[in-house]
């Protein structure tokens, strides 16, 4: 499976580099350790840089997405709660993430 990346806006080049803002998709097969990613999904030769909020998985259910460049992969992360703990973050466990939606900023910076 594959996320589906959604160029909503993108700059050309400027001395900062280029900025591309995407609506991602996440698929109905959500691997433990995040979905895979290419900067060619966001129209940039490269990645240094990636901003996200949070991924609305429903009308009720929100999650965060946390963009792995090391690994090249997006990750979602929910709340659980344990008894007598309190909460904490974790990777969600629901294979079915294609009503996930997330807006990212990627960037590309120059070579200085």
């Amino acid at each position: 499976m594959a996320l589906t990346v959604a160029v909503v806006k993108r700059t050309g080049i400027t001395p900062t580099g280029r900025t591309v803002v995407a609506d991602v998709t996440f698929d109905s097969g959500y691997p433990a350790g995040g979905e895979p990613f290419t900067a060619a999904e966001f129209g940039l030769n490269k990645i240094d840089h990636m901003e996200s909020g949070a991924a609305l998985a429903s009308s009720t259910t929100g999650l965060l997405c946390f963009p792995n460049l090391a690994t090249s992969k997006l990750m979602l992360f929910g709340m659980a709660a344990a008894a007598g703990v309190g909460t904490a973050l974790t990777e969600t466990n629901t294979a079915n993430q294609s009503a996930t939606v997330v807006r990212l900023l990627a960037y590309e910076l120059p070579n200085i």
